[in-house]
């Protein structure tokens, strides 16, 4: 995946929310579709619009490539990093604010700390010099 700096990431989020405001519901109810006509029709810059819903299961993920991450107990894969969004009540009781999750056998860790605190935990990869 392509690392953007904070000015294409905002740039691309501006893009998207001028083409849903442009063309749904008027012409599409679909975001895909209306920030495609966007892109031919009424945009300076071409952008890709590139969504990994099907490798990640529909939840953000932190990325985590520059660091060393925990392996899993049960199957040893390095494991993902997520926030835990949902407020302290009810649907979390215990206010959970980060979990550590195993994309290939499903393990989950809580953890009380934030994804922030959760990085700064963990060691740098060595850099590999060639």
């Amino acid at each position: 995946m392509k690392n953007l700096s904070r000015i294409d990431f905002r740039d691309r989020i501006e893009a998207i929310a001028r083409a849903r405001k442009i063309f749904i519901p008027h012409i599409t109810n679909n975001i895909s579709v209306a920030f495609d006509i966007y892109q031919e029709v009424l945009a300076e810059t071409k952008r890709i619009l590139d969504l990994h819903s099907k490798i990640d299961g529909d939840r953000m993920r932190t990325m985590l490539d520059d660091y060393v991450r925990p392996e899993c107990p049960e199957c040893s894969t390095g494991m993902m990093l997520r926030p835990v969004t949902t407020p302290k009540g009810p649907a979390n009781v215990y206010g959970y604010k980060s979990c550590w999750e195993c994309v290939e056998c499903g393990f989950e860790q809580y953890s009380f700390k934030t994804v922030a605190e959760q990085i700064k935990r963990l060691g740098r990869k060595p850099e590999i010099k060639g």
